[in-house]
Formats: structure tokens, sequence, C-alpha cells
């Protein structure tokens, strides 16, 4: 099967990653390679090893059900899970859309500046005043990302209206791809062109510090590949994007083929940011802004000086596109995954379920709340950002353990439940996490 063939095939697990490559990439990866070079790059890899199984249980799930992991949660111990899962999504996802949403303002505040579209006038007043808002600074003028995160939320909005399933996942195929070539050639050419990165990496005396491991390990873990609210995002998006004409063997083989392609190309791409933040930023010893838009131009600045001039726009485009994906499949996800439980409680009206009308209330609260949340709550990137991992830190092993005990359940067919050595292996993994989300609550007291 030709490349273009075997993309056009892909679905959910493109969703998935363009859910997952972003804070964590982009801001949390790059800053520990930044930081501490090639030190916390195994990190990174044991995360994505020891998660593995909690994401995959969600395609899982509904590869041999039919069903989304929504539907299993409200099977198991009278609905249980399902009510804890709602109350636990509604207590992040405002922070967390929050955190995706400044980061791409800021990066979009870059590009916009850059093009020159604030300069434009448009009947005597800027094209970027009227589509973005600005402020000045001493660099001259630049976007307000807070302005540019509420226009994001609502062009946004208008393409999951306009396109709904079938245009975001037509997006996500353009973006990942455009986001994987252009950051392999990143890396590639500072790799060539750059010496092994020198400097103090996080060594014994770091490990020791309580202070350091909830400073640096545990927002790098948090959101690495991301949030565990993925693995039943996923399941739904497996359901809603199905082949009518797949039979229940062609779906699975599909199903996995399509969740390994995401997963595992996404850690490659973890891998990659730290190594980027390694060789561009280790050893220059610049702080990393806290502020979004700061943040960006500081960030695609150090890669223009380093790999040169011409890799600006690649490294903007790049940074901005992955964040973009990101705001754009959480803004689904969250109003996606509430409606689907809201019915399941609240059978949907006649008039509302005639235009999915449960799933809009949920993307209007949605968009609104997180606008709120950032006009009047959100200064600085950094503590928001930290603030939102470790929270889905702390909820990862309630959502494994759900996750865990549907997929092991008489709900799934036995030939299809997780078997032997591999069952043994997410066993391991939910005690990891339970162990070190423990350990996380502990250095705060």
């Amino acid at each position: 099967m030709r490349p273009w063939n075997t993309l056009k095939h892909l679905g959910p697990g493109l969703l998935y990653a363009g859910a997952a490559v972003g804070v964590s990439h982009l801001v949390q990866s790059t800053q520990a390679g930044a930081a501490w070079g090639m030190s916390l790059i195994w990190v990174v890899i044991l995360a994505n090893v020891l998660k593995f199984p909690f994401f995959e249980f969600g395609p899982r799930y509904a590869a041999a059900t039919g069903e989304s992991l929504i539907e299993g949660y409200r099977k198991l111990a009278g609905g249980w899970p399902l009510i804890v899962f709602v109350l636990m999504t509604l207590g992040t996802m405002f922070i967390i859309q929050a955190a995706v949403t400044i980061v791409t303002g800021g990066l979009g505040s870059y590009l916009v500046d850059y093009a020159g579209v604030a300069t434009l006038p448009v009947g005597g007043m800027d094209l970027g005043e009227i589509l973005w808002g600005k402020v000045d600074s001493p660099s001259g003028r630049v976007v307000d990302p807070i302005g540019l995160s509420g226009r994001l939320l609502l062009v946004c909005t208008l393409v999951l209206a306009v396109g709904k399933y079938s245009l975001l996942d037509k997006i996500m195929k353009v973006v990942i791809l455009l986001l994987t070539v252009t950051t392999i050639l990143a890396l590639g050419i500072a790799v060539v062109d750059g010496a092994w990165p020198q400097g103090d990496g996080f060594g014994a005396s770091e490990w020791a510090d309580p202070a350091l491991i909830a400073a640096w390990i545990i927002p790098l873990v948090g959101w690495m590949p991301a949030p565990l609210d993925i693995a039943v995002w996923h399941s739904v998006w497996s359901v809603e994007g199905k082949k009518t004409e797949e039979n229940g063997e062609q779906r699975w083989l599909r199903s996995r083929l399509d969740f390994r392609i995401g997963y595992w190309g996404t850690t490659l791409l973890a891998i990659f940011f730290v190594s980027l933040g390694a060789y561009v930023i280790f050893g220059s010893g610049v702080e990393i802004q806290a502020k979004a838009g700061a943040f960006a131009r500081q960030l695609i600045n150090m890669y223009a000086s380093t790999l040169g001039e011409w890799a600006r726009p690649l490294i903007a485009i790049a940074a901005f596109t992955t964040m973009f994906s990101t705001t754009l499949t959480c803004l689904d996800a969250f109003p996606r995954v509430l409606s689907r439980a809201t019915r399941l409680f609240f059978p949907e009206p006649a008039p509302l379920k005639r235009f999915n009308g449960y799933y809009w209330l949920w993307i209007i609260l949605t968009a609104v709340g997180t606008f709120i949340l950032l006009t009047n709550f959100l200064e600085n990137m950094k503590q928001m950002i930290t603030l939102a991992t470790a929270i889905s830190f702390v909820t990862a092993p309630i959502l494994a353990t759900f996750s865990y005990f549907a997929v092991s359940s008489s709900l799934v067919p036995a030939h299809r439940r997780p078997q032997g050595g591999y069952r043994l292996f997410a066993l391991a993994g939910l005690v990891f996490l339970y162990l070190f989300a423990g350990f996380y609550l502990w250095t705060l007291f």
C-alpha cells in the first residue's frame, strides 16, 4: 500500500497525535532539553512505554465492542466510574483548554507579527487590530496572545461547525505530516551543525531533591505523551469514525495499526523536541520566559540564531501548527465525550438531538469558560501549565484503573482482553502511576 493510501486509512490515531503533540512536546520536552540537556530523555521514553497500555485500552475497547469507554464506564460498578470521569473532566477541562490555547496564542502572535499582518491598513485600522487586537512592546508591535487566543477558540469552533469529524480528520493528517517533516529537518540540521550538548544534566543530586522532581519530572511525565483522558477521547473517535463496511476483524486490525502509528509517532516527536532543546538552548544561560508571547519569540529566536535565519518561519510554522492541532482537537474532544456521557444520564430531547444540541452546548460552555479563565486568572504560562499537568498526573491512575477494569471485564470478548505478559505489564504500569502520583502528593506537604 502506498504511503498516502495508508495515511488516508488512518483517523483516530492521528486525532490522538493532534491532541497529544502540544504542550507536552513543544513546551515541556523542549524545556527539559534546554535545562538539562539529554539527561531526561530516558524519562520521556519510560513514561511513554509505561503508559502505553492505558492509551491502547481506548481503541481496544472500541474495536472489540463497537462502543466507547464512556459506555464501558457506565456499565461498571453501577455507573460510578462514569460519574467520577465526568467530574474529573469538568474539574480539568477549562485549565487544560486554557493551557493549550494560550501557548497557541503566543505562537500565533509571533507569526502574525513576523508576517507583517499587523501593519496592513484596512479602512483606517490595521488588519491585525481588526482580527486579533495588539499591544506595543519594546521589540515592536506584536499581537496580544490573550486576544488571539479568544479568536483562535472562535476559529476552532467554526472549523468544527463547518466540517465536523471529517474536516477535523483531514486537518490532522496535514498538520501531523507538516510537523513531522519540519521537526525532523530542524533536528537533523542541528545535529549536523552542532556539537553534543555540554553541561550539567539532571544528576544524582537533582534526583535527591524533591522540589526539583516536582518542578521538572512531574510536569514532564504528567502530560507525556498526553493527559490520560485522551484514551477515552480516542475510543469515542474510533466509534464515530468507524468504517461501516468493515467487519469486526478488519476493524480490530485497522484500529491497532492506527493507534500504534499515532502513539509511537508522538513518542519519537517527544524525543526530537527534547533533543532540539538540548542542542539549541542547553548551555546558553538564557532563562526561558514564562509568558506565552515572550516564550514563543524567545524560543524561535534561539532556533533561528543557531540554525540560521532561514529556519525562523520553518520553526514558527511547525510550532504553531502543533499547538493549533492540539487546541482544535481538545475543543472537539471535551464536548464530544461530555455530550455522550450526558445522553446516558439524560436522553437528548428531540429538538436538540436534531442539531446535536448537547455537543454544541458543551462546546459553547468550554470555549466561554476557557476565555473567562484566560482573561481573568492567567498571567504566568509556566504556572498554568504546571498546574494543568499536575492535575492530570494525579488523576491518571484513577482513569487507568477504570480503563483496565473495562477492557478486562465481561463487556469485552475474552480473546480481545489483555492476556498474559501484556496484562502483567499493564498492572506494573498501574503500580508505577499510583506510586509516582503518591510521591508527588507527598512533596506537597
